[in-house]
């Protein structure tokens, strides 16, 4: 059987495809990026299997080809489809059983396939030494700036001028707040962060100013690697501001509940908070969201709470300068223009 290792995958990644035989469920907790999960068993499959197999590990092996035979000539089929004439990478969580099982059933179908050596949790592993031994001296820039000023607007904008930009909120799938959860399940484990955010960092040009978002240490339930953070909170800010009267308006496009789930979330994401808001300021703001005053219950909420935690929450060191926000694509055109005429070694952490 013709296995790969880590290393060799990531020096062709273009010449291969990977299929990750392992439960939805396992695959939904970490998975390779670019990845496509095709599950040799479902997860009530795996445990009826795995049960077997501490009494016998011969019997196991047929009572998994029991339940295979039924779907095994669509399985293949299904593998085969999906990889587009691109050399399949079998994995499953340690390079066991499924994935070996897999790739024998593929070299019996006339189609030469290999195993990734360790699985899934030898990826997982590397991927954590490498974001811990990664290099981060590089010009970095933090924009920071209160709740609604625009700051991942500005940082799209950014990137569409060719600076170099980190969206942690989008990597996340969280924007950063206890109400910044996004609606269509977009949020992801930390496992799929943290290969997301390496494959980000190993592509950045070290001669290039990089912005990025001013974040605490958390995203939602994700955890920012502690030398990233430390970058962050040594790096120099460019400060976001808008007037009040826009930071409300942006934060109703975004936000406003337009379902009974929306409204839900809302809710939801208030009554966690509600130690810290303490029982009048919380009273008000649930008050203003039963009668649909939403203008209302932003603007307190960001006078009462966001604004109040602003200064010691988010990372960032020397002010470079301030920018107003009012006209995204204006303001990221100065901070183009701005970050050009400074010198590299101003901005290195």
């Amino acid at each position: 059987m013709e296995t790969i290792s880590i290393p060799q995958y990531l020096a062709n990644p273009g010449k291969i495809r990977v299929i990750d035989v392992r439960t939805a469920e396992e695959y939904s907790q970490g998975a390779i990026p670019g990845s496509i999960n095709i599950p040799l068993f479902d997860h009530q499959q795996r445990v009826h299997i795995g049960t077997v197999y501490q009494r016998s590990p011969r019997a196991a092996r047929f009572v998994a080809m029991d339940l295979l035979a039924p779907r095994l000539a669509r399985y293949i089929r299904k593998i085969h489809r999906n990889c587009y004439g691109h050399a399949p990478l079998i994995v499953c969580w340690r390079g066991g059983m499924r994935s070996s099982f897999t790739v024998g059933l593929l070299h019996m179908a006339g189609v030469r396939a290999l195993q990734l050596e360790g699985g899934y949790r030898a990826y997982r592993r590397w991927v954590y030494s490498q974001l811990r031994e990664i290099d981060l001296n590089l010009p970095l820039v933090v924009l920071k700036g209160k709740t609604g000023t625009g700051k991942t607007a500005l940082l799209h904008a950014l990137a569409t001028m060719g600076l170099q930009v980190l969206d942690l909120e989008t990597l996340a799938g969280h924007r950063g707040s206890a109400f910044g959860d996004f609606p269509d399940d977009r949020a992801c484990s930390q496992k799929d962060f943290d290969a997301r955010l390496l494959l980000c960092l190993q592509q950045l040009d070290a001669d290039k100013w990089l912005a990025v978002e001013g974040e605490s240490k958390r995203i939602g339930n994700i955890y920012l690697p502690d030398n990233l953070y430390s970058a962050m909170r040594n790096a120099p800010v460019i400060e976001i501001h808008c007037s009040m009267d826009l930071r409300v308006q942006r934060i109703l496009d975004e936000y406003t509940p337009r379902e009974e789930g929306d409204l839900k979330r809302i809710y939801a994401a208030l009554a966690r908070l509600q130690q810290r808001l303490g029982v009048k300021v919380h009273s008000e703001l649930k008050n203003s969201l039963e009668a649909g005053n939403y203008a209302v219950f932003v603007q307190t909420l960001l006078e009462q709470h966001y604004d109040k935690v602003y200064d010691f929450q988010l990372p960032g060191k020397e002010v470079l300068f301030a920018v107003d926000t009012a006209d995204i694509k204006k303001a990221a055109m100065e901070i183009a223009a701005r970050l050009n005429k400074l010198s590299f070694p101003a901005g290195k952490t």
